[in-house]
């Protein structure tokens, strides 16, 4: 997985133009697989390179606020690696739980 100092340059991927109109039937990432459409505006990933551009894009964030499991335990000034998680146990919070989960 890409670390928090590559947000620029992993996001080259994506800043492909694609009309609106016109839908990719290919990953433009790995360009092997058939594309799952997710959003209009999003471009076209597979199954398994969407879930990776998530979890990319939670670790960038994560590691935006530091809240990784490394940079938890490297600060000297917090001794409580806890971390609170809203979760109503919907299909949502259960997927955003999933990989944070995977994440840490």
């Amino acid at each position: 997985m890409c670390s928090q100092e590559e947000d620029e340059d992993c996001s080259c991927v994506f800043n492909s133009i694609i009309k609106k109109n016109e839908r990719l039937s290919y990953c433009i990432k790995c360009q092997s697989q058939s594309s799952v459409l997710i959003r209009k505006d999003d471009p076209s990933l597979c199954k398994s390179c969407f879930i990776h551009h998530c979890l990319h894009k939670i670790n960038m964030i994560f590691g935006k606020y530091k809240l990784t499991t490394t940079q938890m335990n490297n600060s000297s000034n917090n001794n409580n690696n806890n971390m609170a998680i809203a979760y109503s146990g919907g299909q949502n919070s259960s997927t955003l739980l999933n990989l944070i989960i995977q994440i840490m």
